[in-house]
């Protein structure tokens, strides 16, 4: 893992039997019998990650419903463990975190910090902090349907087949998540709100910088596509990575594979010529140009395209 500035390496350790998570080489204070769903915080100052805190002998069930899991924040346990905890999250200020966790074998909440939610709930997924609020949401099931919480009280109701990926805004104003609004459709949902247009699978969703608009890859059959703002781009493509928004929200890029070619399509249009292989694209500061990153017979190739040129 890394930074957002690139400064800060983190990497998952072994040493002997134990494991833990070394940050620029600085390892952990104390390693853990298991360690897994490592996470770092977005300036690299913390790691996380869901740790095993006493040893389980062979089928030793007894032990394993009392719960021997929890999380470990820079190698440090919560005192609170869990039958099984999942997808530790940071806050923006890299202070606090929150998990989904297993209280029993049937009941499932939210701890933040180490304190469980006061409910409980058939399952829950992966926790979000609200970067203004502090919030924390996630998506739960209940009767067969999933829905939203917010801090343990319901924020969308649950009408879904489905909830995930959930993603504020940076403003913290708007939350998205993939959803399902039947069994086996999927799209995007903001504050409660899913798209009309659905597909047969969907996934990677991204914000715009400003949260206001959101794009995710759409697939039917074998053919995948892009859909921003709930319109998906013409045609397909035998693979399509995530999208990438210009600084202003206003257009959207990703490198695609048509047979053995690849290139960039912007807002639907693709790039004229086609590559051996293709990186990420990136926009410019005004918006109005890609940088094109390709190998043609290998030979590296550095293209800035105008918009025009798509």
């Amino acid at each position: 893992r890394f930074s957002q500035d690139g400064g800060v390496v983190a990497v998952n350790i072994q040493r002997d039997t134990t494991y833990g998570l070394a940050l620029n080489g600085e390892v952990w204070p104390e390693l853990f019998e298991s360690a897994t769903d490592f996470v770092l915080e977005p300036q690299g100052r913390s790691g996380a990650a869901v740790v095993q805190t006493q040893s389980l002998a062979a089928a030793d069930i007894q032990a394993y419903q009392r719960g021997v899991y929890t999380v470990a924040v820079d190698g440090r346990a919560w005192d609170t463990t869990f039958v099984n905890a999942w997808t530790p999250a940071f806050d923006a200020a890299g202070t606090r975190v929150a998990a989904s966790v297993r209280l029993s074998l049937y009941d499932y909440t939210i701890a933040v910090d180490g304190q469980p939610w006061a409910k409980r709930y058939a399952t829950v997924w992966e926790p979000r902090f609200n970067p203004a609020s502090g919030s924390v949401a996630a998506p739960f099931r209940a009767a067969g349907k999933w829905g939203m919480l917010q801090d343990d009280q319901m924020l969308w109701p649950a009408d879904f087949a489905q909830v995930w990926q959930p993603a504020f805004a940076p403003d913290g104003k708007k939350l998205w998540a993939i959803v399902a609004p039947r069994f086996s459709r999927f799209t995007a949902a903001v504050d409660g709100r899913a798209w009309d247009q659905t597909f047969e699978s969907a996934t990677d969703l991204v914000l715009a910088p400003d949260g206001r608009k959101a794009a995710l890859l759409g697939k039917e059959g074998d053919r995948w596509t892009v859909a921003v703002d709930g319109q998906a781009w013409p045609g397909g493509y035998d693979r399509v990575w995530p999208a990438v928004f210009s600084p202003d929200g206003a257009h959207a890029a990703a490198r695609i594979q048509r047979g053995e070619k690849f290139t960039v399509v912007v807002d639907g249009r693709p790039y004229s010529k086609e590559f051996d292989q293709v990186f990420d694209p990136a926009f410019g500061p005004e918006g109005d140009r890609v940088l094109i990153r390709a190998v043609n017979q290998g030979t590296f190739i550095r293209i800035v395209a105008p918009l025009a040129d798509f």
